[in-house]
């Protein structure tokens, strides 16, 4: 699957982005800037836009096999990163931030489709 070292180039990016939503995900609550518009659901809709057209990147050729376990892998992501906010302080899980996540998913799915 990663000939000739593309494993710098196709993978690592997507690894780097999972933890960085991982370190996003260990800022207790309330060391948040207080906006006057909540910008968590933006952010966790694109951290997993990002996510999944990063991981069909990597993969090589679109098929709808890979698409769906991307698909799969991001749903299962985005779970245990709520679980893990649960973990800190003035944190919680929300499944509406699970849903944003995966809307994000599908997103970053399509366009990866489109760009084929």
């Amino acid at each position: 699957m990663f000939k000739n070292g593309k494993f710098i180039t196709k993978i690592l990016p997507a690894i780097i982005w999972m933890l960085i939503i991982f370190l996003l995900s260990t800022i207790p609550g309330d060391q948040y800037p207080k906006e006057a518009f909540d910008y968590g659901s933006i952010a966790h809709f694109f951290e997993f836009l990002i996510l999944s057209y990063l991981l069909m990147a990597a993969g090589g050729k679109y098929s709808f096999k890979k698409m769906l376990v991307v698909l799969t892998f991001c749903l299962v992501f985005a779970l245990s990163d709520e679980w893990h906010q649960s973990f800190v302080p003035n944190r919680s899980v929300s499944i509406l931030d699970w849903l944003v996540d995966g809307v994000g998913t599908v997103t970053g799915l399509a366009i990866y489709y489109l760009k084929k």
